[in-house]
């Protein structure tokens, strides 16, 4: 077939699985069939002749009512999807994707969609009748979709706390991510947003040749296949659905990908429906225009768990600015580690209008509360408390193959941090026991992080932690980094610097003006980091650490994942893709925390009851004892001696 342009020679055999077409001297029987007959039979029925073969009339008749449903429409309409129980939540999350608000002010049914609208303006001329029942059928079921897509969903307190308690202010959202419990129809919904998408995108500006797609994308094929096939499954069984069908999909053992090709009305332009393969770099979404594209269970596809291979961050990346202006950008999925973009993502739920993103949380009570009774909540959660919390509860959970633990992680004690940027206090504190400072480059030749450590008060604090960030179009200013962590230094009367292999030479020559001040080389390796991660923990749990309020540390840390060698060595992997900070703080933290190990920690007695009582009774006696007002005068007597010789000289 040449070109991408709709040729509707070519597409009228192949409508349907298995159809092939009539001879050419055969009348088209199926032009007989009124548009209630043919919505009446069944999509397999093979009874009717020529039932695969659809009339002009029905073609133009389901484009308009696919074209003037919204996605909660598509979802819970009989003749679509089918989900007639939606949940409000699962409503509210439709509603979203379609960029409709959750209040009902402006709908499908009281405001015609964009795509409705062109094809309206350009089927004036229609002679089929096909406009005319459409618009009829409109009418008719203008009061049962005023009743859906018009109802109030903030009403309802599991839709406000989806959002964070902030509901959406703003319909214009490209990126949607959905925080989800399982078994809660989030990957359906999805599959029913990549159908309405393709179908009512605007794809003018489209150069000859180019096929725009909507791509499904998972860490695993066969997961990606899980929404491909609720695709699949709604063409099959949808009548109006099946009009829009140029190429079946490819289910063969060995088929090169699985797609469907559909004709976009409005544009009469082809869109491909179709599995990608989740790899380096995101490089199978590449060289394309996208009208959506879903990412399933995005918060397991970090490199760092998954051999350096499936990275959300690069997919994101190279998917995000290839989206149509009116498409969507969809991630799905339910918890995992508390690490990387999506749970990163999660600490701000509801919109972000700068970004056009939105972030909601579902969990199963909520989402789908026919499968997540009370009961059925009661007994995930007795039968596994872990699994509970990420399948049900849809929070990000903790693993034994991380090396902190994230619930002494979250309460450790925390002093507020030195923000970036901010200006040295005049004040000079008071020297603290064993102040180490730490300079590590070790990770990144384009991040530089600082840290000074301290006894206070028998506890070991982090008192500064600083970090700079490069970029490839600016890079780290060397010597203001120097400038600063003398400054901190000189701050804290801490004359030893402590610095990497890699940044030693740097900053002895930035630093060698400053006499005050020295540099020595510390070096470490993973199993050493092993032993400091286990310590930092142990004082964690003695309530003997304390952090700055600082979430960049907190998710630093909370990274570090312990491995074993095939010798049966320990140690610790640093997370190196989640962010573009790839864990900066980690290794300061973990030394100076160390370099505090074998500091003396100031001993104290608890007082008993029996000294305190001692004690007060002294406080109480003492003004009134005359031997202890002897004493005192014979002891100052002596202190003069030492000082004059003279016993008696006052």
């Amino acid at each position: 077939m040449a070109g991408s342009r709709f040729n509707r020679a070519d597409a009228r055999p192949a409508l349907l699985y298995g159809a092939t077409a009539p001879p050419e001297d055969d009348d088209d029987e199926s032009e007989e069939l009124s548009t209630a007959a043919l919505l009446a039979l069944s999509p397999r029925d093979t009874a009717v002749p020529y039932v695969h073969f659809y009339p002009e009339r029905f073609r133009l008749y389901a484009a308009l009512l696919l074209c003037a449903y919204s996605v909660e429409e598509y979802v819970m309409r009989p003749d679509l999807f089918g989900l007639t129980t939606a949940s409000p939540l699962q409503r509210a999350v439709c509603r979203v994707i379609g960029g409709y608000p959750l209040d009902g002010s402006r709908n499908p049914v009281t405001e015609w969609p964009p795509a409705l609208e062109r094809l309206f303006v350009q089927t004036k001329d229609d002679a089929t009748g096909g406009r005319g029942e459409a618009l009829a059928r409109l009418r008719d079921e203008y009061d049962a979709r005023l009743a859906v897509v018009g109802e109030d969903l903030t009403a309802f307190p599991e839709v406000r706390e989806a959002f964070g308690g902030e509901l959406p202010t703003t319909c214009d959202v490209k990126e949607v991510t959905i925080i989800a419990a399982i078994r809660c129809a989030k990957t359906f919904i999805a599959a029913a947003a990549v159908a309405q998408r393709s179908i009512v995108a605007d794809l003018s500006g489209l150069q000859p040749g180019e096929t725009a797609r909507s791509g499904i994308l998972s860490w695993r094929v066969d997961l990606a296949n899980t929404c491909f096939e609720f695709v699949t499954n709604a063409f099959d069984g949808s009548q109006l659905l099946r009009t829009v069908l140029v190429k079946k999909p490819a289910w063969y053992p060995g088929a090169p990908t699985n797609l469907i090709r559909l004709h976009n009305v409005v544009s009469d332009r082809f869109v491909d429906i179709l599995i990608l393969t989740a790899n380096r770099g995101g490089a199978s979404a590449l060289s394309k225009w996208y009208v959506a594209f879903v990412v399933d269970e995005a918060a397991r596809m970090l490199s760092d768990f998954n051999d350096g291979v499936v990275n959300y961050s690069d997919i994101r990346k190279a998917v995000l600015h290839r989206i149509r202006r009116d498409g969507l950008f969809l991630t799905i999925t339910s918890p995992w580690y508390s690490v990387g973009p999506v749970y990163e993502a999660s600490k701000h739920l509801g919109l972000r209008p700068e970004k056009r993103a939105c972030v909601m949380w579902a969990p199963g009570w909520a989402m789908n509360p026919l499968t997540w009774t009370p009961e059925a909540c009661a007994a995930a959660k007795e039968a596994d408390p872990d699994a509970y919390e990420t399948d049900v509860a849809a929070r990000f959970a903790r693993s034994d193959e991380l090396a902190i633990s994230h619930k002494l992680m979250v309460a450790a004690a925390t002093l507020a941090p030195v923000h970036d940027g901010e200006l040295l206090p005049n004040a000079v504190p008071a020297r603290y026991a064993g102040e180490v400072a730490i300079l590590d480059a070790g990770l990144r030749k384009d991040a530089v992080s600082f840290c000074i450590a301290a006894m206070v008060k028998n506890k070991r604090t982090i008192l500064v932690y600083r970090e700079w960030i490069g970029t490839p179009e600016v890079a780290i200013d060397s010597k203001r980094v120097a400038r600063e962590v003398a400054a901190w230094m000189r701050r804290y009367q801490v004359t030893d610097l402590l610095a990497d292999r890699l940044s030693h030479e740097s900053m002895g020559e930035l630093l060698e003006h400053d006499a005050a001040l020295g540099v020595t080389t510390w070096e470490a390796t993973a199993s050493e980091f092993a032993v400091m991660a286990a310590r930092l923990e142990h004082h964690m749990r003695m309530g003997e650490l304390v952090l700055p309020n600082d979430e960049r540390i907190r998710d630093d840390l909370s990274g570090l994942r312990r491995v074993s060698t095939q010798g049966g060595d320990v140690q610790v992997a640093f997370p190196t893709s989640f962010s573009i900070r790839q864990s900066v703080s980690a290794r300061v933290i973990l030394l100076a925390v160390e370099r505090l190990y074998k500091v003396e920690v100031e001993q104290t007695i608890a007082e008993t009851e029996e000294m305190r009582m001692h004690a007060a009774m002294l406080l109480r006696h003492g003004p009134r004892d005359p031997l202890g007002a002897m004493d005192r005068a014979v002891d100052e007597a002596l202190e003069r001696y030492d000082a004059t010789g003279d016993l008696f000289n006052g």
